[in-house]
């Protein structure tokens, strides 16, 4: 059984749907939870305290703690002010949900400037505003947890490039949090959810088509393990929803390999059929390991770069 007494945690988002659900079952398993909604609509746009004050007074009511908090955490002035709160509530922060999400479907080229940046700032730069204060805590404590919410829109989304772009960033930055916090030796983990869940956000069509089994209670247990101590898991990427928990994976395929210098136009256009072909996936665990999978395809050679020469997987050309 997992317990969380004494733990103190950050849920973002946590107002409605989701986040509601995480919060109320972290704090029955005893942590002490900060329940952060700015009250926007679906879109990002308004403010309403009504539903982080209702969603803290609901723990509240069935015995737990928690706290509401309406600090704007696509802001890094609020989400340094989210942290604060938890530290002078509770004097201690050791799990941060990051699960506040905006979605406004638009075609890509009619997409204003602002709605893109709004979009980033919520659904990915709120891991910065609120997750470098609560790192720096977590690293003087050295432990933490911290569960990002991604989205299967990282597969590909149409409409919703802003939406799709933050959320395999969030992916993304979840395997690099984790492999930094293993190379400071600190037992801080990170992990992402890919969930599905029935929510505002959601179709009628799937809530139809799921038949009750597509509720935000069957994605907070995930969310709960990931939050434990005993949490045996890091840098995974989890898709969660209907009962189903599986892995979520960026693959490398077998692809096509000359194996000699002087690779022309034409043989890589003839090969593009075999080269996008899904056999023989593999995932590697960071830069340098898909970068050793390209050699042994080029060279036949197994030989690996060592672990602490991380940056021999980043070729990047001056200038970019």
């Amino acid at each position: 059984m997992v317990d969380l007494t004494g733990r103190v945690a950050i849920v973002t988002g946590a107002g409605r749907g989701l986040g509601r659900s995480h919060a109320e079952l972290l704090a029955a398993l005893g942590a002490s939870v900060v329940v952060n909604d700015l009250g926007t609509d679906v879109r990002g746009a308004g403010a309403d305290p009504g539903p982080a004050v209702a969603a803290a007074e609901r723990i509240i009511a069935a015995g737990n703690t928690a706290l509401a908090n309406t600090d704007d955490i696509g802001t890094e002035t609020g989400g340094q002010s989210v942290v604060d709160a938890a530290l002078e509530a509770f004097g201690r922060l050791d799990i941060v949900v990051f699960n506040a999400g905006i979605v406004a479907n638009q075609p890509f080229g009619a997409t204003p400037v602002q709605d893109v940046l709004r979009s980033i700032q919520t659904n990915l730069l709120s891991l910065w505003f609120v997750g470098q204060p609560a790192w720096g805590q977590m690293l003087a404590d050295r432990y933490g947890r911290m569960v990002l919410t991604s989205s299967a829109a990282f597969y590909g989304h149409p409409f919703a490039s802003p939406y799709a772009a933050a959320k395999g960033g969030m992916g993304a930055a979840a395997r690099s949090l984790a492999q930094e916090a293993e190379e400071l030796g600190v037992d801080i983990k990170v992990n992402g959810i890919v969930p599905s869940a029935s929510t505002r956000t959601g179709r009628e069509s799937q809530r139809r088509r799921w038949q009750g089994l597509l509720s935000a209670a069957e994605v907070s247990p995930l969310v709960a393990c990931l939050a434990a101590a005993e949490c045996p898991v890091n840098g995974e990427l989890l898709h969660v929803g209907g009962t189903l928990v599986a892995r979520a994976v960026w693959g490398q395929s077998h692809g096509w390999a000359k194996g000699e210098a002087g690779l022309t136009v034409d043989e890589v256009l003839a090969r593009l059929p075999d080269i996008a072909r899904e056999t023989d996936i593999e995932v590697p665990r960071n830069t340098n390991d898909s970068t050793d999978l390209c050699y042994t395809r080029v060279t036949g050679r197994t030989d690996r770069l060592p672990a602490d020469d991380i940056i021999g997987g980043m070729e990047v050309e001056e200038g970019h």
